[in-house]
């Protein structure tokens, strides 16, 4: 019997995260936070553009749409992008693929500059590599063991705190309760969050990468 050649694993061109070594364990994890079934099916929305082959990670990020004034949010697949244009602020979150993405209105002042929200959702929900495209610069947060382990202890404290902090915010904060949760969330895993922004914006890398085990690459929007 002669034998095959192996089908080379898409899931493994540049642009993609590496393939899990335990699937199941990882998924158990995110089973405990919750977070097995984490979007709707918008496929019908989304449109798509061709990813061609041979390119870099950079150069496949650089096709991702941006807008001066609202969000895009989508995901990447080893050969297409699928993206659906959102909010002013927000986006959809795509968070049960492999590698989803979101974008910043590049006209904004902090266009370059994680949102807490951002932060903490790379964390809860199962995707392994999320890119942000901000005004000038698009970074990737990939998980290693480091950010796992961060994991393992947002599901730990969530098991006990998560309904009491968020009655809590509720009753404290109203309409800004989901942000004010996620924030005391993260501060629960170490994260400090700095009073200015300003510091936040110079400092966020080195902060994720310390505090939360963040693995964390910064490309230039716009190649050179």
């Amino acid at each position: 019997m002669i034998d095959q050649p192996a089908i080379p694993n898409l899931e493994t061109v540049p642009h993609m995260p590496p393939p899990l070594g335990d699937p199941e364990a990882y998924r158990l994890l995110y089973a405990s936070l919750g977070a097995e079934a984490c979007d709707i099916d918008q496929s019908e929305q989304c449109g798509e553009i061709a990813v061609p082959p041979g390119l870099t990670d950079a150069e496949v990020y650089r096709l991702l749409p941006t807008a001066p004034d609202f969000e895009y949010g989508g995901y990447l697949m080893p050969t297409r992008i699928r993206y659906m244009p959102c909010g002013a602020e927000t986006a959809e979150l795509f968070g049960s693929h492999a590698c989803s993405f979101h974008t910043h209105p590049t006209d904004h002042p902090y266009a370059d500059v994680p949102s807490a929200p951002d932060v903490y959702q790379f964390l809860k929900w199962p995707h392994r590599r999320t890119i942000t495209v901000g005004g000038t610069l698009i970074w990737v947060w990939d998980k290693d063991q480091a950010t796992i382990a961060t994991v393992r202890r947002l599901a730990d404290w969530e098991s006990e705190h998560l309904v009491a902090t968020m009655t809590e915010m509720v009753n404290r904060h109203g309409a800004d309760a989901v942000l004010e949760y996620q924030l005391a969330a993260l501060e629960s895993l170490g994260l400090v969050w700095p009073d200015r922004i300003e510091d936040w914006a110079t400092g966020w890398r080195d902060l994720l990468e310390e505090q939360l085990g963040f693995r964390v690459t910064v490309l230039n929007r716009v190649g050179g």
